[in-house]
């Protein structure tokens, strides 16, 4: 049983602030500061990998210290929760980091300017993604249609999510 948990997110060197205002608006205009020079979405599955022992955990860990101008909802904390939860009934995370990786994720939302909420209108447009895609899972169309919001790039290491993004017109960020 792999239990370890990889370094901080909340150990992301700052970049400034952010303007959560007009990003949970999905505008960046009237901006008076630099921005960054991309405002990336983040999948679910890129923050556990980034804060639990996977695959693709040095990948994650590596982009996200690059600094770019990081987005998550409210959806992507909940899923995150969900996720590590599992990865505990499966034997593959200690119990006892459950309450680490549930306020490691929080400080990280909160260094980034706090989660995007979800949107009434958001369901029903992830509805329409499902309909129209066919092979799109819920949970990712509601990412996907939050991301086109906000005007963001995706960050994720799902496949079936990335070609959907690019297919909406995305940018897919490569870890």
């Amino acid at each position: 049983m792999r239990s370890t948990h990889r370094r901080r997110l909340d150990e992301t060197p700052q970049r400034g602030g952010t303007n959560a205002d007009l990003r949970a608006e999905g505008h960046r205009q009237g901006h008076a500061r630099r921005l960054p020079v991309l405002t990336v979405y983040l999948d679910t599955s890129v923050l556990v990998a980034a804060l639990t022992v996977e695959p693709e955990s040095e990948r994650a860990q590596r982009r996200i210290q690059q600094g770019d101008d990081w987005l998550v909802s409210d959806w992507t904390v909940a899923e995150f929760s969900g996720a590590i939860r599992a990865k505990a009934r499966r034997g593959e995370l200690s119990v006892a980091l459950i309450p680490v990786l549930d306020h490691a994720i929080d400080e990280f939302t909160d260094r980034i300017g706090g989660a995007t909420a979800l949107r009434p209108s958001d369901h029903q447009s992830a509805r329409t993604r499902i309909i129209m895609d066919g092979k799109l899972r819920a949970p990712d169309a509601l990412h996907l249609v939050i991301a086109e919001r906000l005007g963001a790039a995706m960050f994720t290491f799902d496949i079936e999510l990335a070609r959907a993004a690019r297919e909406a017109g995305l940018q897919v960020v490569e870890a």
